[in-house]
């Protein structure tokens, strides 16, 4: 029950712990050795202190096993951009070396040899990198398969050039008409 102008009515014979315009005494705050009547306010206080102590310490250890995770998920994410641009590399070296090739066999102009060369050091320095990630963390897998289909394409390429430069332009348009590169290029996409 509440009365309009005062608030809520204490039961009769209670008096109240504070009233507005009165100061505090200290027989007016509860006892805690009455509430808690087998502890000490010291005790109560270091209990809290021990509690408080134990949230903040977990509350620490969780921070830092977040940060190490974190930490991890960085380098897991860098390691894999590195993956993806090694492989990305082999791949762009082929595609450059057989767009030389086409060049070469269509024109017969030499300046597509350069490109050739460059196409093979891309994708031989891409599986280097591969080679190299695969021996810091032996749980990945090789790039042996990948560097026997690039060296397939690359025996492949390096007949029709030679087959060029030698004067047999025929022999060169026969074995790129077979289609044979297609087959490993295709593979090799794939890896």
């Amino acid at each position: 029950e509440a009365s309009a102008d005062t608030g809520p009515r204490l039961p009769e014979g209670a008096r109240p712990l504070y009233s507005p315009g009165t100061e505090l005494r200290g027989s007016a705050l509860p006892n805690l050795s009455t509430v808690f009547p087998r502890w000490s306010v010291p005790a109560i206080v270091w209990s809290m202190l021990a509690v408080l102590a134990l949230i903040v310490g977990g509350a620490a250890l969780s921070l830092a096993e977040l940060t190490r995770v974190e930490e991890a998920a960085r380098e897991n994410g860098r390691e894999t951009v590195r993956l993806i641009q090694a492989t990305t590399a082999v791949r762009a070296g082929v595609l450059r070396a057989e767009s030389a090739q086409r060049g070469l066999l269509l024109t017969g102009d030499e300046q597509y040899s350069q490109g050739y060369l460059d196409g093979l050091r891309i994708a031989r320095e891409g599986l280097a990198s591969l080679r190299g990630m695969v021996a810091a963390d032996p749980t990945r897998e090789s790039p042996d398969r990948l560097s026997g289909l690039v060296d397939r394409k690359f025996e492949e390429l390096d007949r029709t050039v030679a087959y060029m430069h030698g004067g047999q332009e025929e022999a060169a348009l026969a074995l790129f008409a077979s289609r044979q590169g297609d087959e490993i290029m295709a593979a090799i996409s794939s890896e």
